[in-house]
């Protein structure tokens, strides 16, 4: 007769139901801004799965049309224009109510403070604080970029209709690298100007006045073609990269410049 010692409570595990945690700082920062994270995602969903509905009744309505039957429905060139608006203000969105927040609490609650009492470095820090939202912000932004490009596309008949700065800014690679803009200009701002509170206004101007450059640069959208599109695409995403980067570098550079 065999027996068994008695398994404290909770010290048994059951395998494979063990789940994935964030650790350290990543934690933190997921922790911290936990709540921008949450709208974000909610939005992205919702938007995501709006573009696909308009999709589907798209295409039933040009399949009606090419058939000959005349369409229950019109065209929604409508809800193509909302859901590139909401994607063309995402730049401003990031960089005023999110971006801001990013090292502006840390200095306003005196938590700054803390951080330099600890073992992490300060580019470490400031390297997650950035990267955290930044691939939050990808996530989000690309699939309705991509669902966007994806109703774009399904007509070629009709993209003329949709060329302009408010498509350009919301379809294909542009559409995350400018809200990826948004997010660090945002970041600079509150990390310049977090005594005052103008951040968010800040934020807000810079980013505009951003997008309006970088629309006088390739001229008139209208009077391009879909190929000279893409490329202006992919011109405007390296740009971004660019001024990514050194907005990342001007924000490590106040971090560990600054006194504690």
């Amino acid at each position: 007769m065999s027996s068994l010692a008695p398994t404290a409570p909770g010290a048994e595990r059951v395998p494979g139901r063990t789940r994935p945690r964030l650790h350290g700082l990543t934690w933190l920062v997921w922790r911290q801004h936990r709540a921008s994270f949450r709208f974000w995602t909610i939005c992205a969903l919702l938007l995501t799965g709006y573009l696909v509905y308009l999709h589907t009744t798209y295409a039933s309505y040009l399949s009606a049309q090419a058939a000959g039957f005349d369409p229950d429905s019109v065209a929604p060139d409508a809800g193509f224009s909302v859901a590139a608006f909401l994607l063309s203000i995402a730049p401003l969105l990031a960089g005023a109510s999110f971006g801001t927040q990013l090292f502006e609490r840390e200095f306003s609650d005196g938590t700054f403070a803390l951080v330099c009492t600890q073992s992490v470095s300060r580019v470490a820090w400031v390297r997650t604080k950035l990267l955290v939202p930044a691939l939050m912000i990808v996530l989000c932004v690309a699939p309705c970029a991509a669902a966007l490009t994806w109703d774009y596309s399904l007509d070629p008949h009709r993209q003329q209709i949709f060329l302009g700065r408010e498509i350009f800014e919301a379809i294909g690679p542009a559409a995350v690298a400018l809200s990826l803009v948004g997010l660090l200009v945002g970041a600079a701002a509150g990390l310049t100007l977090w005594r005052t509170g103008a951040a968010p206004v800040l934020a807000f101007l810079v980013v505009l006045a951003f997008k309006l450059c970088l629309w006088a640069l390739p001229g008139q959208l209208n009077q391009e073609a879909d190929s000279s599109m893409q490329t202006l695409q992919w011109t405007t995403t390296g740009i971004c990269v660019v001024v990514c980067a050194g907005l990342a570098a001007y924000c490590q550079r106040l971090i560990v410049r600054r006194p504690s």
